[in-house]
């Protein structure tokens, strides 16, 4: 892992004056580096909504699952963009 300030203070010693992080940034993205990354999880996540909205979550498919099964229909779960039809 990188740190843009670190390496930007290193190219501005190298060439003898100072430079833009844009620079840097279009230096990085010419030999292929990503610019950023992503953090590991949220600093203010609260772990116990999350489980409980994972709980939840699994009871409504359960529930509607059931539902489903009684009308003799199956089930799909659909992402917002797989449920639209294409155009054009």
């Amino acid at each position: 892992m990188l740190n843009i300030h670190d390496l930007k203070a290193a190219c501005e010693k190298a060439i003898g004056h100072e430079t833009s992080k844009s620079t840097i940034y279009n230096l990085l993205a010419r030999h292929g580096w990503r610019k950023l990354m992503p953090r590991p999880f949220h600093p203010s996540r609260d772990i116990a909504a999350q489980n409980a909205f994972k709980k939840w979550l699994s009871n409504a498919v359960r529930k509607a699952k059931r539902a489903a099964a009684r009308r003799g229909r199956p089930l799909r779960i659909l992402f917002a963009d797989e449920g639209r039809r294409k155009t054009g």
